[in-house]
């Protein structure tokens, strides 16, 4: 927020209008490249077209596509999907990070869980194990240094049942008194883990969460897609972090390219020609008519079926048989009609968010079966190991008859 509020801010003063409320759905796009989008303003209830010289995609991830995330509830895959459907390139989509401990009490927060709490205290399954010690899990500070490992490592423990109701326990109640003498709980998250949760005085449980995407969107060094008119920043970028990312480096990419996407946009839509997007439009606004008509099924039920079945065979230990299980649930999910059961605008926006998603999902998991290896936050039970041989990207495309193909490319 330090960092966001300011540069919205700055933008207002520059005369930048803020349209919040709004979904989009499709970029429209011509014979000379990007020229615009549609969407639904959510508030006024009604869509809404734009006319563009150039469109930057900057949608985060899709780190909402699992039932446990740090991520807000909106971010699932939207900027990927519109990506491919304008034959945008896509790589790395197998590469999900995940933090590895983070609360999973009833009623709070999915706070993350690092510092002196995942140092000093003692992460356990339900047979007081010490999970670390338990999986080889040696690089310290474990909750930065480990990451991936120790998501991996907590995770096997959750599935295979030495869990304590979906989640592990955290022991830091010596670490979290000693620190209290010392006058750490003093202001917020400090206070809660001390007070409201108790931590002084019992374990708490604690599981993992996706915590960001390492694959998206092709770019080159200025944010195009190569589409012209159409760039992109941030999250929704693929190729800047490779199989997994450091700490702290999100917040710099985002600067970077973001400066660099909008130079690069701004200089493009100046000379772009403007056209009538109105015709470019016509056929999903219809779509949207044909959602409010009600029946079918409900994408709120859809969602939540959806992250579950990405949560247990596409996160953070996958496997063939998982993975193709959940590719079918996922292809059988996007062959229903997702309408909402009223027609007021929150739901409309869950009908037009729900097949985006399963677009997305459908690029994470297609990439992760096409990865026959394990290499940084990306793990297969079935190939363990990381293979030099794999040291490749896998590009996702659409085929000229709207099909997903997959390829694989040096880096």
């Amino acid at each position: 927020l330090g960092l966001t509020i300011p540069l919205k801010e700055y933008a207002g003063s520059k005369g930048i209008r803020f349209l919040d409320g709004v979904i989009i759905t499709r970029l429209l796009r011509d014979e000379g490249g990007v020229v615009g989008a549609v969407g639904y303003d959510i508030q006024g209830d009604r869509p809404v077209v734009f006319s563009s010289g150039a469109v930057i995609l900057a949608t985060g991830g899709a780190g909402a596509l699992y039932k446990r995330t740090d991520c807000p509830v909106r971010t699932t895959g939207d900027g990927y999907t519109l990506a491919f459907e304008v034959g945008a390139t896509l790589r790395d989509m197998e590469f999900v990070q995940f933090y590895p401990i983070a609360l999973a009490e009833e009623g709070a927060p999915p706070y993350l869980i690092g510092g002196y709490m995942a140092e000093e205290g003692h992460i356990i399954n339900s047979l007081g194990e010490e999970i670390p010690k338990k999986h080889g899990v040696k690089a310290r500070p474990l909750a930065l240094k480990s990451r991936d490992l120790l998501s991996r490592a907590v995770m096997i423990e959750i599935l295979e049942g030495r869990d304590v109701e979906g989640a592990v326990l955290l022991d830091a109640r010596e670490a979290v008194r000693r620190r209290g003498e010392e006058g750490w709980f003093s202001t917020g998250p400090y206070r809660f883990f001390a007070e409201t949760l108790r931590a002084g005085e019992r374990p708490l449980k604690v599981a993992p969460v996706s915590h960001f995407c390492m694959g998206g969107v092709v770019i080159d060094e200025y944010g195009s897609t190569g589409i012209p008119g159409l760039y992109a920043a941030g999250e929704v970028v693929g190729g800047v972090h490779g199989a997994n990312r450091h700490g702290g480096n999100a917040l710099t990419e985002a600067i970077v390219f973001g400066a660099r996407a909008g130079a690069a946009a701004a200089s493009h839509g100046r000379t772009a020609a403007r056209i009538d997007v109105k015709p470019l439009a016509s056929s999903e606004i219809e779509r949207y008519e044909g959602i409010r008509k009600g029946g079918g099924v409900d994408p709120e039920d859809v969602m939540r079926r959806l992250r579950e079945v990405m949560w247990e065979k596409a996160g953070i230990v996958r496997g063939e048989e998982g993975l193709r299980e959940a590719l079918a649930e996922v292809e059988r999910m996007m062959g229903e009609q997702h309408r909402p059961k009223a027609l007021s605008g929150r739901r409309m926006l869950e009908a037009l968010e729900a097949p985006m998603a399963l677009k997305a999902a459908e690029m994470i998991i297609r990439s992760a079966l096409e990865r026959r290896e394990s290499r940084g936050a990306h793990y297969r039970v079935d190939y363990p190991d990381e293979d030099p041989s794999w040291l490749r990207m896998v590009v996702i495309r659409r085929s000229q008859e709207g099909l997903m193909t997959l390829t694989t490319s040096a880096i």
